[in-house]
């Protein structure tokens, strides 16, 4: 069995360390210490497809396995570890309104969702 990416996930990995080196480690320290909610990265991040990695292409996301999945999380948090959580959550998210959303509900926070306007979270107690 191959455990190799395909050439385009490598492509894919090489671009999300390159964002997570240049955008995201610079202001990780920052970002943790002042506790601020960086939206204009979430945004960002939607522009290259990672906050809509588990959203149908039709609602603006890019419908990717979750062996890409895994790989824009580990480089994401190569930058920012915190910043992981736009991509894990939406994920989640995305992945259960594609499924199990009704479609006023996928129309509605689907493409939002993937453009890095919003995320979801989740408690666990």
């Amino acid at each position: 069995m191959d455990f190799s990416f395909t050439e385009e996930q490598d492509l894919f990995r090489r671009t999300v360390r390159q964002f997570a080196e240049k955008e995201l480690l610079p202001k990780y320290a920052y970002w943790d210490k002042s506790e601020e909610f960086p939206w204009e990265i979430s945004r960002k991040m939607g522009e290259l497809g990672l906050t809509g990695l588990r959203v149908p292409e039709r609602y603006g996301g890019v419908a990717a396995d979750f062996v890409t999945c895994g790989i824009a999380a580990e480089e994401c948090a190569r930058g920012d570890f915190n910043c992981t959580y736009f991509v894990m959550m939406n994920l989640v998210t995305g992945n259960i309104l594609s499924l199990y959303g009704d479609e006023e509900l996928r129309e509605e926070w689907l493409p939002r969702l993937a453009r890095g306007e919003v995320t979801f979270a989740g408690a666990i107690t």
